[in-house]
């Protein structure tokens, strides 16, 4: 089951834990002025793909 799910919507990408593991590491790595639409986080596009890397390479499975 994955951990993380991203949705992409152009200059916005959509991270939203789908585990205790992975809500926690969100709340550890990505700064707290980073908004909350609907429970995931709301990244510009292009600090997208390093967060995802860094997510995944601490072991969170990531689903898109």
């Amino acid at each position: 089951m994955p951990d993380i799910n991203i949705e992409n919507h152009g200059s916005i990408v959509l991270f939203l834990a789908l585990s205790a593991q992975a809500r926690d590491w969100m709340n550890m790595h990505l700064p707290p002025e980073v908004p909350v639409f609907g429970g995931a986080y709301a990244v510009e596009a292009g600090y997208a793909p390093a967060i995802a890397e860094g997510a995944s390479s601490d072991g969170l499975v990531i689903a898109s």
